[in-house]
């Protein structure tokens, strides 16, 4: 091994240890929750709770003054699409991390 490799092999230890964690899309693969795209936090679930509250909040509250009053009606899934996928990354992550620990207990 390499001076370069032990070294970032000590980086990641360390990066690791301190709850740091980075994958490349394709070595990640959905499959580690904790390596999620625009995941808040570190808490998978707790992070889905939170979004979960701010989406039925923005459901709630939706309304076709969501677009200029002089817009077609059509683009109102326009303004709804991203609302109503709001939780989409957190349910990945919570996805990954059940499947995870599924995988685990088949082990034990």
């Amino acid at each position: 091994m390499t001076t370069k490799a032990r070294a970032s092999n000590v980086l990641l230890t360390e990066a690791r240890e301190h709850g740091y964690y980075w994958m490349t899309d394709d070595d990640a693969d959905d499959a580690e929750p904790l390596v999620q795209a625009w995941l808040q936090g570190s808490d998978p679930v707790a992070s889905l709770e939170q979004t979960m509250k701010v989406r039925e909040a923005e459901v709630q509250q939706f309304s076709i003054g969501a677009i200029p009053p002089s817009a077609p009606l059509v683009e109102l899934q326009d303004a709804l699409v991203p609302v109503y996928l709001l939780h989409r990354f957190e349910l990945k992550a919570v996805a990954a991390m059940l499947g995870r620990h599924t995988l685990r207990t088949c082990d034990a």
